[in-house]
Formats: C-alpha cells, structure tokens, sequence
C-alpha cells in the first residue's frame, strides 16, 4: 500500500500470491477496490494464473473478467508485462525477487 500511496501511477507487478489458503478466489474488482487506475498484476506461486487489475486487463489487451487469467492465456500474455513497467522497476523476465541473481 505504500507504493500506492508513495508512487501513484506506477505499475505494480508481484509473484508469489497464494490464493489456496483464502476464504475465496480473487477478483479483479478486488484489486480495482484499492488502486483502480493501477496496473496491478500478481502470479500465483506456480506462475500459471495472474491475478490482474481493469487497469492491466486494458494494458494488456486481454478480455475483461471477473476472475484470474488462467493458464494458456497467461502464459502468452506473462512476456508482455514488461511492457507495463518500462523504466519504472524489474520486469517479469527477472523472474520473482526470490530467483534472481544478486547484483
């Protein structure tokens, strides 16, 4: 919430989420509700679903849902979230912070 607050406008783009242990699954209007112009983008743990705000749905030119992008659809728009950050941090191709090589 604090990049929100100290970085409005940028992406936000995070891995690792594990929506097993919540009481629901994920919405887009969730995300929506705390940072509605954000494009917002989270992958699960297993990197096969991503979690998307309106903003990166848009962003991204995918469809716009309720739920997560599953699978097939993720995998092919994954590589694009790049696109999304430009200078602005590391991008999905470093992988999640946990797998990348020390600078």
């Amino acid at each position: 919430m604090a990049r929100l607050r100290d970085r409005p406008g940028e992406p936000v783009v995070g891995w690792g989420h594990r929506p097993s242990a919540w009481p629901r699954p994920p919405t887009v209007a969730d995300l929506d509700a705390v940072a509605a112009r954000t494009r917002w983008s989270s992958s699960v743990a297993t990197a096969t679903r991503g979690w998307l705000s309106t903003a990166a749905l848009d962003a991204l030119d995918l469809a716009r849902r309720q739920g997560v992008v599953a699978e097939t659809e993720w995998f092919a728009a994954y590589p694009r979230l790049s696109g999304l950050l430009g200078d602005a941090g590391a991008t999905p191709a470093d992988g999640p912070p946990s797998r990348r090589p020390r600078r």
